[in-house]
């Protein structure tokens, strides 16, 4: 439906790969994560996540009328609450160990894909088909909800979080070794106005072919696809793309963070 394309989708920093060791173990020997920036202390975030809009003497000394247009500046002002920090730590953490069963250095990494790719080839596939098969593959995801009343600042909070991170990372070569790879570290989407799987899916499709230049709702997203087989293929692009959390922001007093 055309109320689809007109989302707005968030867009964040495209950089290219730079590996550090990690201060944990469990870490390192993962270039998702090694990829990260280090994990931000209080005054980090304080930084990152305040907006102070600038206002200068010159503008103190203008007219009136004028004086009354700078003053509006002060609705982008941001300031970090102690709820934001916690936030902001969850969401570290949720980033980072969700990674630790994906690494794509680890034989079980691609056999997930294989695994996908067979069901993708299938004649005919179900949820229950797509549940049996990943069932006995570890995960480390876990998922948070934000709840509270309209109007109090959930969004904001969790953009400013978010862009705190690089949303595209671009790999090209992993300790001395061809590593080609362009890994999504978060993705935002809105929750389906009418409620479906399916719209939720061709707003996963549409909000990966913005930040990428991909073509995947027109690929996977048209009106007859069944919607088990376009849950397979977001399942797959997660995969193959490694996306660290996907946000899913409601219209209702709530904002839901699933670590994928």
């Amino acid at each position: 439906m055309a109320k689809d394309n007109t989302l707005l989708v968030l867009k964040g920093e495209v950089e290219e790969a730079c590996y550090k060791e990690k201060e944990l173990s469990e870490y390192n020997e993962n270039p998702f994560i090694e990829a990260l920036p280090p994990i931000f202390d209080i005054d980090e975030v304080i930084d990152k996540f305040t907006v102070s809009p600038p206002i200068n003497d010159e503008d103190r000394n203008k007219a009136t009328n004028i004086r009354y247009h700078v003053i509006k500046r002060l609705k982008n002002f941001v300031q970090p609450l102690p709820i934001h920090f916690t936030i902001e730590t969850r969401l570290s953490t949720l980033i980072r160990r969700g990674y630790l069963a994906r690494n794509p250095m680890d034989a079980t990494y691609l056999k997930r894909i294989r695994i996908l790719n067979e069901l993708r080839t299938s004649d005919q596939v179900g949820l229950i088909d797509i549940e049996e098969k990943m069932s006995y593959m570890r995960s480390t995801a876990d998922s948070m909800a934000i709840i509270g009343i309209s109007g109090i600042g959930k969004t904001t909070a969790i953009e400013r979080l978010l862009l705190m991170y690089p949303q595209v990372i671009k790999h090209k070569e992993y300790k001395g070794e061809s590593f080609t790879r362009t890994q999504l570290v978060w993705l935002k989407i809105d929750c389906p106005y009418d409620g479906s799987l399916a719209t939720l899916c061709k707003s996963f499709f549409k909000a990966i072919d913005d930040v990428l230049g991909t073509r995947y709702l027109e690929k996977y997203g048209y009106a007859n696809r069944v919607t088990s087989s376009m849950m397979l293929h977001m399942t797959t692009l997660t995969s193959i793309y490694g996306i660290g959390i996907l946000v899913i922001g409601s219209c209702q007093p709530t904002c839901r963070i699933k670590d994928i």
